[in-house]
């Protein structure tokens, strides 16, 4: 495709979940594609926590951002008011489902020339404009992935039923290749060349062709509580990506929220009024006891949540 050359690592930090609208199968599906595209020699992306702006890079430059576009100027948004574009003799024919339409397309154009007005301003800021670049979104017509519904539909269904899926085929080389390359987290993912040698020693193909561009290099270790240094990390040159017995550690071994969530709450193991679990949780993963009762009492929360959904979709079945 005569791509232009990028930087074989990437790193990105986003707010902590995928997106209004968009899901995690999603977004791991187009960064495949993105490396597979690019020939990526590494690639990780991180959802940094909720409501910590002061840890969270995303929210930081998010913060940024709207800081650069109070210029002093008015931002108008109703560029297009309402029947900008129709005649007296027009408008006096219209029908409502006319009307709704108009409005829809209307109110579309008006926030497309508010997002472009906003991109501008924020490369015009001085001094901001030289650490980051601003683009609009293209429009769901003309982006280059264009096969969102069928990921939709293929998520959808099972068994033979998938099959039918147009695309099923290209989709399912998409997941093999996630599959070998990716180790995915719950709140990141991450991409290696030749990590289909992890498995069981033989390179694939792609990774045979598409060679190194950078130097080679091994996965970044996840974090690990240093126990000689109680309520701390290990620094990342002195962590390993194997335990002791040589074995590959598991995705997610020391992250509090997966642990949390998989091992301990999900087991009935730990609850917001047992204070001794909450302690010894927070001492064996170097994480504040108040981080562990909030998440925590979120989970609670939304288990309470799917219990009053629950029945009340039985309350409709009987009825």
């Amino acid at each position: 495709m005569k791509l232009p050359v990028v930087k074989p690592r990437w790193f990105e930090n986003s707010d902590a979940g995928p997106g209004v609208g968009v899901s995690n199968f999603e977004v791991h599906f187009r960064d495949a594609e993105l490396t597979l595209l690019y020939e990526r020699d590494f690639a990780c992306r991180v959802h940094s926590a909720r409501g910590s702006s002061g840890d969270n890079k995303a929210e930081k430059t998010n913060s940024a951002v709207g800081g650069s576009i109070f210029d002093g100027a008015t931002l108008q948004w109703n560029k297009y008011p309402k029947f900008y574009n129709l005649s007296d003799d027009q408008i006096a024919k219209l029908t409502l489902q006319e009307y709704d339409s108009e409005e829809e397309k209307r109110m579309e154009m008006n926030a497309w020339w508010v997002a472009k007005e906003l991109a501008c301003r924020i490369d015009g800021a001085p001094v901001f404009s030289e650490y980051i670049h601003s683009f609009v979104t293209e429009k769901p017509g003309d982006t280059f992935f264009f096969n969102r519904e069928y990921l939709k539909q293929f998520q959808k269904t099972t068994g033979s039923t998938q099959k039918e899926t147009p695309g099923y085929f290209y989709i399912m080389k998409i997941l093999k290749f996630i599959k070998e390359h990716y180790r995915v987290g719950e709140l990141y993912m991450e991409f290696l060349k030749d990590g289909c040698k992890e498995n069981n020693g033989d390179q694939c193909s792609w990774c045979k062709d598409a060679g190194w561009k950078g130097p080679t290099m091994a996965r970044v270790p996840e974090p690990m509580p240093d126990r000689e240094n109680l309520g701390h990390y290990k620094d990342v040159f002195d962590t390993s990506n194997e335990r002791d017995t040589g074995e590959a550690r598991p995705v997610d071994e020391f992250a509090p929220r997966a642990n949390i969530k998989k091992n301990l709450f999900t087991a009935n193991k730990i609850s917001v009024n047992d204070k001794k679990k909450i302690e010894e949780f927070s001492i064996q993963y170097a994480v504040e006891e108040e981080h562990v009762t909030a998440y925590v009492q979120h989970m609670e929360e939304q288990k309470a949540y799917l219990l009053i959904r629950a029945r009340e979709k039985q309350q409709k079945k009987r009825q």
